[in-house]
């Protein structure tokens, strides 16, 4: 009779074992999905950034192209990159593409050494842009290099940088396009 009383329920080590394989069960696959999840949003902002590192390459492209076609029929030719001489030479400037070329300044010199003015902030309606919205974390600057290989006038070099803070630290991103003056 002594013998049947301890046959009713778990030892102590059998309830710590059960424990245990349970534990491991959760946890394992809430790790999983917990390292997805930050891996997703670390994709997420590096698609932001490459999306951001873009959008000068195409602005670069459409002065390019209107210099080009304006000087077909003028009288005093302009330069094919005229209007981005806040970016050559060296400098580093930063392009509001969300500013009507025809009335306001979308090509800016960097004021500052570390170009703060050249953070971008965000606005839900809006996107990204540098005057209105609160800080997005991003920052890109851009420098065209022309003549890069010493006599070429017909290529220029153009360097996007856009560099953030996520959740593993400082990070960026560095693209580099060459365009050519086509006509």
């Amino acid at each position: 009779m002594f013998k049947e009383k301890y046959k009713k329920g778990f030892t102590l080590v059998e309830t710590l074992v059960a424990v245990t394989i349970l534990t491991s069960a959760i946890a394992g696959p809430m790790t999983f999905a917990i390292k997805n999840i930050s891996a997703a949003s670390v994709a997420q902002d590096q698609l932001v950034a490459f999306e951001l590192a873009q959008e000068p390459f195409e602005y670069v492209r459409n002065v390019r192209d209107s210099n080009l076609l304006y000087n077909i029929d003028a009288a005093e030719p302009v330069d094919w990159l005229a209007g981005l001489e806040d970016c050559t030479n060296g400098d580093v400037c930063y392009i509001d593409t969300t500013k009507d070329k025809k009335t306001e300044k979308v090509v800016s010199k960097c004021e500052s050494s570390d170009c703060r003015d050249s953070n971008l902030k965000r606005k839900d309606d809006k996107g990204y842009q540098y005057a209105d919205g609160d800080y997005s974390g991003f920052k890109r600057t851009v420098n065209i290099s022309k003549n890069f290989n010493g006599d070429d006038e017909y290529e220029a070099v153009i360097k996007v940088k856009v560099s953030w803070t996520g959740k593993y630290g400082l990070r960026e991103i560095k693209l580099q396009n060459n365009i050519y003056k086509w006509r």
